[in-house]
């Protein structure tokens, strides 16, 4: 359960680092909490997630607005499945 470790999002070219607030299983599902608290305005464009061996896991495009006033929260779940 801990070897997603870095979640990040895109603003003007920058990448910035959103906190893990919390980790859990919840059903057959992975499910982790992200939040950011910085008072950058601008066009979030991207998404990326590290696992803890520094390897990108996951990216996307994005285009969401956000305002210097606001945080992001995001919630992301992962299906398990045994094999």
């Amino acid at each position: 359960m801990l070897w997603l470790t870095k979640f990040q999002y895109c603003i003007g070219g920058t990448w910035y680092t959103a906190t893990i607030t919390a980790r859990e299983i919840v059903g057959n599902a992975l499910r982790i909490t992200t939040m950011s608290t910085d008072e950058v305005a601008g066009t979030v464009t991207g998404i990326r997630i590290y696992d803890n061996n520094g390897d990108l896991a996951l990216s996307a495009t994005e285009n969401l607005t956000k305002k210097a006033t606001q945080g992001i929260l995001t919630v992301w779940e992962f299906p398990l499945y045994e094999v």
